[in-house]
């Protein structure tokens, strides 16, 4: 999860984002703005999914 602090920062670099996904270990967490949309979210969710997918194939390509 994001802490507070790194969040207001993330806001300050990415003024107009409504989502800043957050990656764990095993899935990203997404935190969304009060104000974002339903595209806002899809948008957020598929750029954690890539970002996931992401991860995945470099341990994979490590691991070969």
């Amino acid at each position: 999860m994001v802490k507070p602090s790194k969040l207001n920062e993330l806001k300050e670099l990415f003024p107009e984002e409504k989502f800043i996904p957050s990656p764990g270990n095993k899935w990203i967490d997404l935190v969304l703005d009060q104000n974002a949309t339903g595209e806002d979210a899809l948008k957020g969710w598929l750029v954690a999914a890539y970002a996931l997918s992401t991860k995945k194939f470099s341990s994979l390509a490590k691991g070969s």
